[in-house]
């Protein structure tokens, strides 16, 4: 460790007028270097400014947006299914892929094939169309899910009452014994976009979601 030291102070003191030169220890070369920072910090976080590990968005549907280059050192995955075949963005990284479900409940993955993540599984977010949020279970997936709706209904001889999801209809009907509608005979309306707070929405895909736009998701795996 001294030798290591003393080799440090001596590559130091040749470039004491360079702020951009560092010296670092090379274990697996057994010996001392001089880089520049600029070297370093590519040694550590690579050419791309990525981590590895790291997800992000591109826009590539707009015509001039820069998408990952894998033919440097750096290697990157499209966090898309069938995309691993011959000639595609995703050939030789990924192994294994595993997509089940029905929109929008699809479940996506991947064996990571090359790198320091090599046999671990990502999720394909692309596939499955699913948000990336903040947490401390890091890959956890759940499924949208709808806030409680509430309402009550007050029927009684000669008066009735609603509020919240639930409310009388307009339409003309007459009520049989035993079902529940108004005093006029009119059946009784229930409608989510009515609970308190509730935005109306003609939504019918399926699923709950905040407004959003779709990003291409990439992932450095090397």
């Amino acid at each position: 460790m001294s030798k290591k030291i003393s080799e440090l102070n001596e590559l130091a003191a040749e470039d004491v007028d360079a702020a951009d030169v560092i010296a670092i220890v090379d274990d697996s070369a057994g010996e001392t270097k001089r880089v520049s920072l600029a070297d370093a910090v590519a040694a550590i976080v690579g050419q791309s400014g990525k981590a590895i590990g790291e997800p992000f968005p591109i826009w590539d549907h707009i015509p001039g947006a820069s998408t990952p280059d894998n033919s440097g050192d750096a290697k990157f995955i499209r966090l898309t299914a069938g995309q691993s075949g011959v000639g595609e963005y995703n050939e030789g990284l990924l192994t294994d892929e595993q997509v089940s479900g029905s929109a929008p409940l699809v479940e996506a993955d991947a064996e990571i094939a090359v790198g320091p993540m090599a046999g671990q599984r990502v999720p394909l977010i692309n596939t499955e169309m699913s948000f990336i949020r903040p947490g401390t279970d890091s890959g956890a997936l759940q499924f949208d899910q709808m806030q409680r709706i509430t309402g009550q209904i007050n029927i009684r001889a000669g008066a009735s009452g609603f509020s919240g999801v639930f409310a009388s209809t307009t339409a003309s009907g007459v009520r049989s014994d035993g079902n529940v509608g108004d005093d006029n005979g009119n059946p009784v309306r229930f409608n989510s976009g009515d609970s308190p707070d509730a935005r109306v929405s003609d939504t019918t895909s399926g699923e709950t979601r905040s407004k959003n736009r779709q990003a291409t998701y990439y992932m450095r795996v090397v």
